[in-house]
C-alpha cells in the first residue's frame, strides 16, 4: 500500500492536483499506513534507531495530510464557543457553582475543582482519549463538595448523569437524521419536501413543548430544596 501511495501522489504537490473520486482513495491509504506505522512504534516492534526515526517523521507527514482542520472550522467553533458561553453563562455558573452542591462553591473548591480537570483533561489529550471538560470540571466539583461534607443535590446529579450518558446515542441518531434529512430535500419531489418540512415544523413543536415541561418541573424541584435549604439554616 505504501508503494501504492508513493505512485499516486508522485508529481502532485496538493490534493487539488487529485481527482474528487481519488482524494478519498488516497487519504484512506495514508490514514491506513500512518495508523499501522504507529501502532508498530507503540508496540516497539521497530528496533533500528535509524528505521524508527525515519517511520516517525514519515508517520508526521501523513498525520499532517489527513488529520487536519481547516481554519474556518476553527474560527466557526471558536465563535461558536464563544458567543454560547456570552448567552447561557449565568446558567453554566449558577449549576456548577450553586446546584452541585447544598452549599455554594468556596474559592478553595473551585481551585481545587479546576486543578483536576487539568490534569485528567491533560493526561487524556497524552493518551489521545476524548473527554468532556464540562464532564470533568462537574464531576470535580461534586468530589469536593462529597469531600468537604456539603451534601450534594441529587436532583442535579441525576440531570447531569441523563445528560452525559444521552448525549452520544441522542448526538448519533440526530447527526444520522440530519444527513438523511438532507438527501431526503434533495432527490425527493417538492410534494414530499412541504409535506417534510411541515412534519419537522410539528415535531420541533413538540419536543420544545415536551422540553418547557421538564424544564419548569426541573426548576420547581430546584425552588422547593432551595427554599427548604434556607428553612434549615435558619432554624
Amino acid at each position: 500500500m505504501n508503494h501504492k501511495i508513493a505512485g499516486e501522489v508522485t508529481g502532485k504537490q496538493s490534493f487539488r492536483d487529485f481527482g474528487a473520486d481519488q482524494v478519498k482513495s488516497v487519504r484512506t491509504d495514508m490514514y491506513l499506513v500512518g495508523g499501522t506505522i504507529g501502532k508498530l512504534l507503540t508496540q516497539n516492534l521497530i528496533q533500528d534507531p535509524a528505521e524508527k526515526k525515519t517511520l516517525t517523521a514519515y508517520k508526521g507527514q501523513l498525520t499532517a495530510a489527513t488529520q487536519y482542520i481547516p481554519q474556518w472550522v476553527k474560527f466557526a467553533v471558536a465563535l461558536s464557543l464563544g458567543f454560547g458561553t456570552m448567552i447561557g453563562w449565568k446558567r453554566i455558573v449558577t449549576t456548577v457553582g450553586e446546584k452541585i452542591g447544598k452549599e455554594h462553591l468556596t474559592y478553595a473548591q473551585g481551585a481545587a475543582a479546576e486543578l483536576v480537570a487539568m490534569a485528567t483533561i491533560g493526561a487524556a489529550d497524552m493518551f489521545g482519549l476524548p473527554v468532556s471538560t464540562t464532564h470533568v470540571l462537574s464531576s470535580g466539583v461534586a468530589g469536593t463538595m462529597a469531600a468537604n461534607h456539603s451534601g450534594l443535590q441529587m436532583n442535579t446529579l441525576r440531570n447531569l448523569l441523563l445528560a452525559w450518558v444521552l448525549t452520544l446515542p441522542v448526538c448519533l441518531i440526530l447527526g444520522a437524521g440530519t444527513f438523511s434529512a438532507g438527501l431526503f430535500l434533495i432527490f425527493t419531489s417538492p410534494v414530499g419536501k412541504v409535506l417534510f418540512t411541515a412534519g419537522l415544523v410539528v415535531l420541533a413543536i413538540v419536543v420544545w413543548t415536551l422540553w418547557r415541561a421538564f424544564t419548569g418541573r426541573v426548576r420547581e424541584e430546584e425552588r422547593e430544596l432551595t427554599s427548604a435549604s434556607h428553612m434549615e439554616k435558619s432554624i
